[in-house]
């Protein structure tokens, strides 16, 4: 997945896979011009750069992997840090704050939040009134709503969790079941007055609005 603050040229790249593990990169995309005759030719000039990444102490068998990813930007803005939440497929959540600049330290430490043991399918992150809403669908139908601090404050140090200014969900504000099989994908958006309607499509190729 990527991320992106406003009115810059640089994103955060992120995958992940098996043993747990996600890789940060940072990509830059510079505008460039060159002439062609009397052709003047705009372009960018992209340039991916490796910035960290994510393991878990101990062992990890191959098959203990994660299954979605996605991250967002936090605020304020100019701190150029995101986000970072996967899903994994114990049910798990893994979240990590990742900065843009790259520091001496190439392994970050984040924090696993214990999810209801289904395994992750798919999740989605939307921003909402100073917080990020996780919204996380499992094999077992449901999805559930997890609420994170939305702003960071680096007067203390270097990016981390500790950074995010709040504390961290110890379990969702609010489950639903919306298939009788697995949550394969879903879409959030603000919808009117600020109310958050998601979609989930599942094994039967049905969605549904909670409302």
């Amino acid at each position: 997945c990527s991320s992106r603050r406003s009115n810059t040229n640089s994103s955060l790249l992120v995958t992940c896979g098996g043993k747990l593990s996600m890789e940060f990169y940072i990509l830059c995309a510079l505008p460039t011009a060159s002439q062609n005759g009397s052709r003047r030719i705009r372009s960018k000039n992209c340039n991916v750069s490796f910035l960290c990444s994510y393991r878990i102490r101990g062992k990890t068998a191959i098959d203990h992997r994660m299954n979605a990813v996605r991250a967002t930007p936090l605020d304020p803005h100019d701190e150029q840090c995101h986000m970072v939440l996967a899903g994994d497929s114990d049910g798990n959540l893994h979240l990590c704050v990742v900065s843009e600049h790259v520091v001496e330290r190439r392994t970050i430490i984040g924090a696993i939040i214990q999810g209801n043991g289904r395994p992750v399918l798919c999740l989605e992150l939307l921003q909402c009134f100073g917080k990020i809403l996780a919204f996380v669908g499992t094999t077992g139908g449901e999805i559930s709503v997890w609420a994170f601090p939305g702003r960071i404050n680096l007067s203390d140090g270097d990016a981390g969790v500790s950074c995010l200014e709040g504390s961290l969900p110890t379990s969702p504000i609010h489950v639903f079941r919306v298939h009788q099989t697995g949550v394969n994908d879903l879409s959030v958006a603000l919808g009117q007055k600020g109310t958050v309607p998601p979609r989930g499509g599942g094994i039967s190729q049905t969605a549904v609005t909670p409302h």
